[in-house]
């Protein structure tokens, strides 16, 4: 009798297991990659980045627990695309990277939800949005909202025949329908200068009039990109440019001027901050107004850190040091040009930017050749022979040197440098001057130099 007492409880336990909730979010992820050169792929949000062992046969399981719900980006080799995750999901992936937006199939508990996005990429991809750009403002503004119909009309169509998908899921992809179209407006004279290859052209006086209708407040949708690209753009749009206020101190203004909701104003205080602050040149006076905004704990922490990088390369910091190496293997160290100005650009052979510059930097070697600056060509190739040969087919031997361990080198890191070309300029005694320096395509830059050469 004590035994069937026993074996009933461990039942009616086991049955109520089933109606309870686990403690912490959870979700169940596997799949099968196909012809990928890699052993992991990768769930990567704002917040996290998770990271998944691939068997031999390309196949993968994990059970994730205590995460953020919303958009992540999964990662496979060099190809991406955006899914979305929630708690309670068991999602099954298989593609091939070969042909990778066309092969991604989700099965499973959320596959609705991801198969939408999956085919809403391809349509994307498909539709050559960005040759809208290069068209006249009429024919721009015919082509974006009839693109701006299709997307409503295909989410539409999706949420009435799919009972299952999730409400919230709706909630964001109605907003991303809907900012759609503001966004790309929002982009249009400037990408219309650039595809076209001019300076001065201007929308109409009445193009911005949608702005009336579209709201830059929505809680909801901060992880929704083309929400949160319109607003960041939307800022940019409407700083304006003076002598006497540096853009990213500008941009505080439009923020604090347009966004009321609190919390939305904190948000985008700190991805501006995010953006600007390592090109502001009044650091401790933006700072002061920063760190009084961003009152959240993790974008507080982020911005402090990177404060702290930003402090050791402000005016009149000693530059870091580096050893490099020139055509010959031979090592040279920064420490050699001491008493000399220093101009260093740092570039690659495969970047066309830093190729663009190139000209104006033989110019100012030739004007100042008799002056006290040395100007260094610091390449940051990984492939020392394309860089050898390049500069030797180039006449670009003088000065030129490679940095070791390319981006990932103490002086690439400490100098935060993630893009190039990049200038940093030093004093004599290889203080720095400036460490986001003038291009040589400047002019502003050779009075600059005349200055300090004075």
């Amino acid at each position: 009798m004590k035994n069937l007492f026993l074996a009933l409880t461990v039942l009616f336990l086991l049955s109520e297991c089933r109606q309870f909730k686990p403690p912490v979010p959870q979700f169940i992820i596997s799949g099968k990659i196909e012809n990928l050169d890699a052993k992991t792929v990768k769930l990567i949000h704002p917040l996290d980045e998770i990271e998944f062992n691939l068997n031999a046969d390309g196949t993968f399981t994990d059970t994730i627990f205590d995460f953020v719900d919303g958009y992540y980006n999964f990662k496979a080799g060099n190809e991406r695309t955006k899914v979305y995750i929630k708690d309670g999901y068991d999602l099954f992936i298989n593609l091939d990277v070969v042909d990778f937006d066309e092969s991604i199939r989700f099965t499973g508990i959320g596959s609705h939800e991801n198969n939408y996005l999956a085919q809403k990429y391809l349509n994307t991809e498909n539709s050559n949005e960005m040759s809208f750009y290069k068209l006249n403002e009429t024919e721009f503004l015919n082509k974006i909202d009839s693109l701006s119909i299709s997307k409503r009309n295909y989410l539409e169509s999706i949420t009435k025949n799919v009972k299952e998908i999730d409400n919230n899921f709706v909630v964001k992809e109605k907003g991303d329908v809907f900012y759609f179209a503001p966004l790309a407006k929002e982009n249009f004279e400037r990408y219309n200068n650039y595809f076209n290859k001019t300076e001065d052209f201007k929308v109409s006086e009445k193009f911005y009039d949608y702005r009336k209708t579209v709201s830059l407040e929505n809680n909801q949708l901060l992880d929704v990109e083309t929400y949160s690209k319109y607003v960041e753009t939307f800022i940019e749009n409407n700083v304006v440019e003076n002598d006497s206020t540096e853009h990213a101190f500008s941009k505080l203004r439009v923020i604090n001027t347009n966004i009321k909701d609190n919390k939305l104003k904190k948000e985008f205080i700190y991805r501006s901050a995010k953006q600007d602050m390592a090109e502001v040149k009044k650091l401790d006076e933006y700072w002061a107004l920063i760190s009084f905004m961003v009152t959240e704990k993790r974008p507080y922490k982020e911005l402090t850190k990177l404060k702290r990088k930003l402090d050791k390369i402000q005016p009149e910091k000693a530059s870091p040091l580096t050893s490099f190496k020139g055509e010959n293997d031979e090592s040279k160290n920064l420490e050699d040009f001491k008493g000399s100005y220093v101009y260093i650009d740092c570039w690659a052979q495969w970047c066309a930017p830093c190729k663009k510059e190139t000209p104006f930097l033989l110019e100012l070697e030739e004007k100042y050749k008799d002056d006290n600056i040395t100007f260094i060509k610091l390449s940051l190739d990984s492939d020392v022979n394309a860089w050898k040969n390049y500069i030797k087919e180039n006449n670009l031997e003088e000065n030129a040197f490679i940095l070791a361990d390319d981006f990932k080198s103490e002086f690439a890191k400490t100098y935060l440098i993630n893009s190039i070309p990049r200038f940093i300029l030093l004093d004599k005694e290889l203080k720095i001057i400036d460490a986001k320096a003038l291009r040589p395509s400047n002019k502003k830059l050779s009075e600059q130099l005349d200055q300090l050469l004075k």
